[in-house]
This record gives structure tokens, sequence and C-alpha cells, in this order.
């Protein structure tokens, strides 16, 4: 389509029937909900990463993909009408000018998100804010494969797009099985059916996975020494004797045999409680150190990492740069760039977060298994052309 746009020199007006049908019937097919309003499909339009879902206006992408195509190839053209057989600096230009368009888009797509996000409702603007958190969005940018676990049944998936733009799902109960009214919220915090323990209990056993490639000594839920007359500064720092963390490894962040704990946890980041968001990371991670840090360095004498997570897929700033060092020791293990190995991680730990936010509401008991040798990483992101 993006092709038959470049070399295509029609009216605009040719498109309206193709934008009409989106809007109208393939749009509401892939949501089950009726058409979208106009402030709506403003918003689906934008690039996943601000928060759409990459369904472009047919009629308006037409013009600039034309324009775009026709200042990168003119030097291209020219050559071609004197019928100079030298490329000379002509690809050099094409590479130029198509950096140029690329940072001119992304710059106009920044300006239609920022003016769109005054005309949403104040419900979906803090839902928006949270698509747009690095990783929050990676489930739908790659190919849905079912053999690398990238997919969902329809309904998992026209959830999970109620869930990023706060809509209450289709077929909802009233009121939760512990007797409280049936919230999204509620749902996503109620401990009936130890949901929230599972979810945790998923993003620790991934985690546990990646650790176990590069680290050695890997340990799900190691036991802490007791304490033997040792001081802790903070009041809510546990003293128990049989604590435990989620997941210790050697080799980490240092030598080999330097040992480092890493605790999870993941918060609902639309309760009242945890607004507004910056100030939730902080305080989660807070009290995550407050609980273990001293405790780790002192009696373990080891380091300690809380990794602080959102239900919708953001990162606080320690879990930011563990798994930037995670992703750096995969890609020198595997001999992949960087950047394919983090986009990768990004997508496992979306994947994983949504399929649990989705448990929470449906109360499904189906595993959540997830293993990460389903097929090698080069192998998922080519695929998935992540």
């Amino acid at each position: 389509m993006e092709l038959f746009f470049r070399v295509s020199s029609c009216s605009t007006d040719l498109f309206l029937p193709l934008e009409h049908f989106v809007k109208s019937v393939f749009l509401p097919s892939l949501l089950g909900r009726t058409v979208p309003g106009d402030v709506e499909r403003k918003l689906f339009a934008l690039p996943v990463r601000l928060g759409g879902l990459g369904v472009f206006d047919p009629s308006i992408v037409v013009s600039q993909q034309r324009s775009c195509s026709v200042e990168v190839n003119a030097g291209l053209v020219g050559l071609i009408i004197s019928q100079v057989h030298q490329l000379g600096d002509c690809l050099d230009a094409q590479v130029q000018l198509r950096s140029k368009f690329h940072s001119r888009s992304h710059q106009e797509q920044l300006q239609s998100a920022n003016h769109l996000f005054d005309e949403l409702p104040p419900s979906m603007r803090s839902s928006v804010m949270l698509a747009q958190e690095e990783g929050a969005s990676n489930w739908l940018s790659c190919l849905p494969l079912k053999s690398h676990n990238f997919v969902f049944h329809k309904t998992a998936f026209r959830d999970a797009i109620a869930l990023r733009y706060h809509w209450l799902p289709s077929a909802c109960p009233t009121s939760c099985a512990c007797g409280h009214s049936f919230t999204i919220e509620h749902a996503l915090s109620c401990p009936k059916g130890g949901f929230p323990s599972l979810r945790h209990n998923e993003v620790r056993d991934l985690t546990t996975n990646l650790l176990s490639e590069v680290c050695n000594n890997v340990v799900t839920e190691p036991h802490l020494q007791p304490l033997s007359g040792e001081t802790l500064q903070y009041k809510t720092a546990n003293r128990d004797d049989n604590a435990r963390l989620d997941i210790a490894a050697n080799g980490f962040w240092g030598r080999r045999f330097e040992r480092s704990y890493f605790d999870v946890r993941i918060f609902n980041p639309s309760a009242p409680s945890n607004q507004p968001l910056h100030s939730a990371y902080r305080r989660h991670d807070k009290e995550k150190r407050r609980e273990y840090q001293q405790r780790v360095h002192e009696v373990e004498n080891a380091s300690f990492t809380p990794l602080i997570f959102t239900t919708t897929g953001g990162m606080g700033d320690a879990a930011t740069q563990f798994y930037k060092r995670l992703a750096n020791l995969l890609s020198a293990k595997h001999s992949l760039s960087y950047g394919i190995v983090m986009g990768w991680l990004r997508c496992k730990l979306s994947f994983s977060l949504l399929r649990s936010a989705i448990m929470c509401i449906r109360g499904a008991r189906s595993s959540l298994c997830c293993p990460i040798a389903e097929a090698p990483i080069a192998v998922q992101v080519a695929e998935a052309h992540m």
C-alpha cells in the first residue's frame, strides 16, 4: 500500500471511500466496538509508540508519501533523464533526504499527538500517557506469531486494547468474586484467586530464565542469612529469619563471583494511590530499598536491585538499567546488536505483563508459562519483524 502511495499522483479524495471502510467496518470489527468518533480515529492513526494503533488515514498519508518519494528520488530521476551512468553522490543524498523525511515525519506525529491530547477525555489521557511509556506498546509492534507466543485470541486482543484506552471490556461482571464492585482498577489489584501473585511470578520466572543464559548460580527465591545482632536503620526493614528475595545471580553487575539480588514489584498505575506516576515509581523503589538494601549490602555483602513495573508495561529507573545490562549480555552471547535484543526483551516483558493483566480481569486459571528457548532470539526477531 505504501509503495502505491509513493508512485500515485491521484487526488486524496479517491482514498476517502477506503478511509470510510477502515473507520466504519475494519476498526469496529477489529476492536469489537462501535464506529469510533473523530477524536478516537485520529488517536488510532498515531504510531503505537505515541499511544495509537498505527492504523493510518490513507487520504492523508497518500500526499505525504508522494511528496517524500518525489523529493528523495529527484536526483536519481535527473540522472535518468540526462542519461548519466555515474551515480556520484546521488545515493548519499538519498540517504540524507530519507533521514530528513523521517525526522520531519516524527516531528509532525509528535505535534499531532500533542494537539490531540487536549481533545481526549481525562480517563483516556492518562491511559495514552501510560501507553507512551517505553516498552508499553511493544506487543503491538510485532507480528502475531503463535510459534513464539506473540499472539492473543480475539477476545484477549480486544481486552488488551480496552486496557490500553481505559475502556471497560465487554461482558464483564458487575461485581467481583470478593464482593467488591467490578472495575478495572479493582480487578488488577484484587488478591482473590492469587492473580497478582501469579503476575509477579511470571515476570520473576521470565527474568530468571534470561539470567540463566548469561550468569551462574542463578536461584529463584533465595533465602537471606538470618540476622545475628546486626542493626538495620529503617523500621520497615525486613528482619525476618526466613526472609527471601525473588532472584539471585552471580556475575551480573561485576565479577564472576559477585552476588546480586533482585526483587520484583508490579503495581497498578491507574490506582489513585499511584498518582502521579513518576512519584509512584520512586515510592515503590524506595520501599523496596528500605526493606532489603541495607541487609543485602551489610549481611550478604552483595548488591540489591528492585525491579519495579507497572501492569501496563512501564519500568522504573533501576529496572530499566537492569534490563539494558541484561540485553547487553545477551547480545554479546548471541552475537546480535543491542537494539535488536532490547526490543525483543521488551516485547517478551510486554506480552507477559499484558497476559497477566487480562488474566486478572477474566479470571483465567491457565498456565502463564513463557519459555525462553522456543526459538533462537534472532529467529524470533526476524520472523516477528521487530
